[in-house]
């Protein structure tokens, strides 16, 4: 089973976009859906309740975290993806996970190529390109997306046929990942939650634990750039860290990444992905928020932030 996770911490996600493209690459592969698990990770919990008549998915609210929704320490709701992301991870039931961002349209072949990659047992990293203006009609074709030359994936110089990457190449707007890999690594760094770099740490850590790791130019999305900017939750904090490791924390989490070549396990995670999985299927709870928690850059009380 292929499970998809949408990830979104917006008021107004364009789930429809993501939902007619979908239900145009069932109908073009002639895949039957019920091999396939649609988990929506809405920090929001805009979606929840809203069904549709193209396919069956289910809403979850992230996991409890420090830094967003109803758990937080901090006096507002910080970026967290690797936290949703580990939300998605737990409650997936599919031997492989495909990701994939709000604001988003899966361009033609997304799911037969993330389906190959699953037969495969690879890593997919799939392109996104952002633009202007984007939409699609009730059929799930584009009905308009303006060119923006600087949204345009950077890795499509590099790799514009395809080929095995690096995992520093995983870019977060949609790629797929063996289930068990992705539990190997013990998920997403937790750490990088309201900083950012999440994406190439995880994929880094999966090329270290022995993971093929593809990019695809034929599987894609196209991203609402003008969206992004006018209904965003996640704040981000990059604090200074002036040292040789550079001016930020996220500079200092990079070269801890590449300093111990050997490390594919999270330095923020203090749980077993693999367990809380377990747990969760089983119908238990998700790990609570520990109380009085610090900011690990300069150990100040995230109540304070």
């Amino acid at each position: 089973m292929l499970t998809i996770a949408y990830i979104t911490a917006r008021k107004e996600p364009k789930f429809y976009l993501f939902a007619r493209t979908l239900a145009r690459e069932f109908r073009d592969s002639r895949i039957d859906m019920a091999g396939v698990q649609i988990l929506v990770i809405d920090a929001c919990l805009i979606l929840m309740g809203l069904w549709s008549d193209r396919f069956i998915f289910a809403v979850h609210p992230p996991k409890p975290t420090p830094w967003q929704g109803p758990h937080r320490l901090t006096t507002k709701d910080y970026f967290a993806a690797s936290n949703a992301r580990n939300t998605a991870l737990a409650l997936a039931r599919g031997t492989h996970v495909a990701f994939v961002d709000d604001l988003s349209v899966l361009n033609r072949g997304w799911l037969a190529r993330h389906l190959a990659a699953m037969a495969a047992g690879t890593v997919l990293a799939g392109t996104t390109s952002k633009v202007h203006g984007l939409s699609a009609d009730e059929n799930g074709n584009v009905a308009y997306a303006s060119e923006h030359p600087a949204g345009r994936d950077s890795r499509l110089k590099i790799w514009p046929n395809g080929s095995v990457c690096n995992g520093g190449s995983l870019f977060g707007g949609t790629f797929s990942v063996p289930l068990d890999l992705a539990l190997k690594v013990n998920g997403f760094d937790e750490i990088c939650d309201s900083i950012g770099g999440e994406d190439y740490d995880f994929g880094t850590r999966l090329e270290r634990a022995g993971g093929r790791i593809v990019f695809d130019p034929s599987c894609g999305t196209l991203e609402d750039e003008d969206a992004h900017h006018t209904d965003d939750i996640k704040v981000r904090l990059d604090k200074p860290w002036p040292s040789a490791d550079g001016p930020y924390s996220s500079n200092r989490l990079l070269n801890l990444l590449l300093r111990d070549m050997g490390r594919y396990l999270p330095l923020g995670n203090n749980f077993d992905l693999a367990k809380v999985r377990e747990t969760v299927l089983a119908g238990g709870q998700f790990p609570p928020v520990e109380p009085g928690m610090k900011h690990w850059v300069d150990g100040q009380p995230l109540s304070e932030m």
